[in-house]
């Protein structure tokens, strides 16, 4: 599963932006730079990309992208290794594993497939959102 949300600041009342991409199989730098290309295809405005150190996040297909991303308005920060806790999305993977998917969504692979597809189409609405005071 790969991530792109911005949190609301705590007296927004508009919902949070958030896209999801979801792969059977394991995501390649090759899938993550097909998804930062349309990610960046849609910017509104000059944006920061948080990324932890992920080999995907760093690979030469990735390198090769960065000025023609740069050039579209989009800067990629890189946390420090092992620094999860910088890094905002995590605390939404969290809350979506601990806490809004159910016991029942874990019963086979197919039913957590559905249950996480369905959970991130609701993330930013008003019963699964996060808002840092």
């Amino acid at each position: 599963m790969l991530g792109f949300w911005r949190p609301a600041a705590p007296q927004a009342t508009g919902q949070q932006a958030f896209t999801a991409i979801v792969s059977a199989s394991a995501f390649t730098a090759e899938l993550f730079v097909l998804a930062v290309t349309e990610f960046v295809a849609h910017l509104a405005q000059p944006t920061v990309r948080v990324l932890d150190n992920a080999s995907i996040h760093k690979a030469h297909a990735v390198k090769a992208q960065l000025a023609c991303w740069a050039a579209q308005g989009l800067t990629l920060l890189f946390l420090p290794p092992y620094s999860p806790e910088l890094n905002r999305i995590e605390i939404l993977w969290r809350f979506c594993k601990h806490y809004w998917l159910t016991p029942d969504a874990y019963l086979t692979p197919q039913t957590l497939l559905q249950h996480v597809t369905d959970l991130l189409c609701e993330i930013g609405t008003t019963d699964y959102r996060i808002t840092f005071a």
